[in-house]
């Protein structure tokens, strides 16, 4: 059963493989620059790249967490994911059509 539900929990898991990527690509930055001291000194440091690297390492963790959870619930139960800020965005949408 696909659910309209699973194209938020699709965007989840996009952004957390590219944080992913971020991280996986920061951190091989900071183990070149651990390596080479004097690699990119002055416009990135070790000090910059590190706590970038940490946050986008952990961050992916919970964004596909989440988008697991966003894509499977539906399927699961069935039923659609309730919000009523999205119950009243298409109530204002139905009200300002032409």
């Amino acid at each position: 059963m696909k659910l309209k539900n699973n194209i938020i929990g699709s965007w989840f898991i996009i952004i957390a493989i590219f944080s992913l990527f971020l991280g996986l690509v920061f951190g091989i930055l900071g183990g070149l620059q651990h390596l080479y001291p004097n690699l990119l000194k002055d416009t990135l440091s070790f000090q910059k790249i590190r706590p970038l690297h940490t946050y986008l390492s952990i961050n992916w963790i919970f964004t596909a967490a989440t988008g697991i959870i966003y894509y499977y619930l539906p399927e699961v139960s069935g039923r659609k994911i309730y919000s009523r800020s999205e119950e009243h965005t298409s109530e204002l949408q139905s009200q300002f059509r032409i």
